[in-house]
């Protein structure tokens, strides 16, 4: 639910708990302390989190020895906290801390990369290494479709980012290669956004995944997505259009939508014909 504060406190409160049951390096202090570590990450005390990261990667050394996998979830927390206080050259050594002991204990195909590989990627956006961040992009969702599969929840979300990644190379270097690149990408492919039970999109009669039209003045005919509106329209009143079980309709939000967007993988052809029933009730 992403209420770190919230979350904070409850993690306090087992850490209380655990002093009284427990000697300072059991185990359990490291889950405690790791999560203390998130929280602190996600409220922008950085100084904090990596204290809290260090406290459990030292406890679960102590416990499993140095090459334990269980090590590569602090390795990848560590690497989070570097990262936001800008300090990449360490933020990259834990991750490939991170990268070595998983791969060693479970392969490169195990289900931890797609995140692993999401979170280095990132970390390449934010220094302009674009060609860096869509390769591993590219492997998380090489992962993720041998495990999942194409239309996975798990595919769906890491495709707008290696969509958004390919959409920054286009736009740093505008060549008629990459501008391909793109498009080739797109070829097969619809925004779409999946109903959030409950929600503002929920309570107007939306289910499940719908293809997204219009947002925002974008449309389908623009050949690509349109997730660069999602955040400056958050909070803001927004006209959509959305196909939903085959029939488009428009909506109308007044702040919140409450979906998650994704890329679906369709067929080029699928794609095409998505295209001319919009146009057909455009006119």
């Amino acid at each position: 639910m992403k209420d770190y504060k919230q979350s904070y406190e409850y993690y306090q409160q087992a850490k209380e708990m655990a002093e009284k049951l427990f000697s300072p390096d059991d185990p359990m202090f490291a889950h405690v302390y790791s999560g203390l570590g998130v929280c602190y990450s996600n409220l922008g005390e950085l100084d904090k989190a990596i204290e809290c990261h260090t406290l459990a990667l030292n406890i679960r050394k102590n416990a499993y020895g140095d090459t334990h996998p269980i090590l590569g979830g602090v390795f990848n927390n560590l690497a989070m906290a570097y990262y936001k206080t800008g300090d990449f050259s360490l933020a990259k050594d834990y991750y490939d801390k991170a990268v070595k002991i998983w791969a060693d204990a479970y392969g490169e195909d195990n289900s931890r990369f797609v995140t692993l590989y999401g979170n280095i990627a990132l970390m390449y956006v934010e220094q302009g290494e674009i060609d860096t961040a869509i390769r591993y992009y590219e492997e998380a969702l090489r992962v993720s479709k041998k495990l999942y599969g194409d239309d996975s929840p798990i595919t769906e979300e890491v495709l707008p980012s290696l969509y958004s990644a390919l959409e920054s190379l286009v736009n740093q270097s505008p060549t008629e290669e990459n501008k391909k690149r793109l498009a080739d990408f797109m070829a097969d492919k619809v925004p779409a956004c999946i109903v959030i039970s409950g929600g503002p999109a929920y309570e107007q009669g939306l289910r499940g995944k719908c293809v997204v039209m219009e947002y925002c003045g974008w449309t389908i005919d623009s050949g690509k997505a349109m997730f660069h509106l999602v955040a400056p329209t958050a909070g803001k009143p927004k006209d959509i259009a959305l196909m939903h079980d085959g029939k488009i309709d428009n909506y109308h939000f007044e702040d919140r939508i409450g979906v998650r967007w994704v890329l679906w993988i369709v067929s080029a052809e699928r794609k095409q014909e998505m295209m001319a029933e919009y146009r057909k009730w455009k006119k």
